[in-house]
């Protein structure tokens, strides 16, 4: 909570933050930065609750962050995760992203105008 609130509730807010509700139940956070060495490019940041991991909430999160990239005007998008986590690796390289391996940390970088 201390990061999404330090970089979204601050005074100068840096990035968006948005909670992941199913059943109006909070299960999650997701997040936009504007990357601003990188053109037109966001970050993207998606953390689900354990116990609502693989059943599609992560994709349809993503899906929403896509959308909501392009509606402002980003049109790259990146997003970091490790190499162990292959679920998420699946779903970006499913969206269409190239993914890079440095040791531990993978990197998908995505062109938000090739994807529907």
């Amino acid at each position: 909570m201390r990061f999404h609130r330090s970089r979204s509730l601050s005074a100068k807010p840096v990035q968006a933050t948005y909670a992941i509700l199913v059943k109006e139940k909070v299960v999650g956070a997701a997040r936009l930065f504007p990357l601003t060495d990188a053109g037109r490019a966001v970050e993207a940041g998606v953390w689900i609750g354990r116990t609502h991991r693989g059943s599609g909430v992560g994709g349809a999160v993503l899906r929403q962050l896509l959308d909501l990239a392009r509606a402002g005007g980003a049109q790259r998008l990146v997003a970091s995760t490790t190499a162990g986590n292959t679920a998420a690796q699946r779903l970006l390289a499913t969206l269409g992203a190239s993914l890079t391996w440095d040791g531990d940390a993978v990197t998908a970088r995505l062109n938000l105008l090739d994807v529907d």
